[in-house]
């Protein structure tokens, strides 16, 4: 499973409470240019825009990095 978590403060409930609520075995995924990285692994932290970090995101699953 995959959680994807794209240009949001975090801030705005109920939605930025969801990843409270995931399984500890689905990978997080964050694409946001100013949301620090407290969420997920580096490799799956895009510090950019959502239209490039989509972009991005889509390359690994191409290339099935995921």
């Amino acid at each position: 499973d995959l959680f994807l978590v794209i240009g949001t403060s975090m801030s705005v409930y109920p939605a930025a409470g969801l990843i409270h609520y995931i399984p500890a075995n689905c990978k997080v995924f964050v694409i946001d240019p100013s949301l620090p990285n407290t969420y997920t692994d580096t490799d799956n932290y895009f510090k950019t825009s959502a239209t490039h970090g989509m972009e991005l995101f889509k390359e690994m699953i191409l290339k099935k990095e995921i």
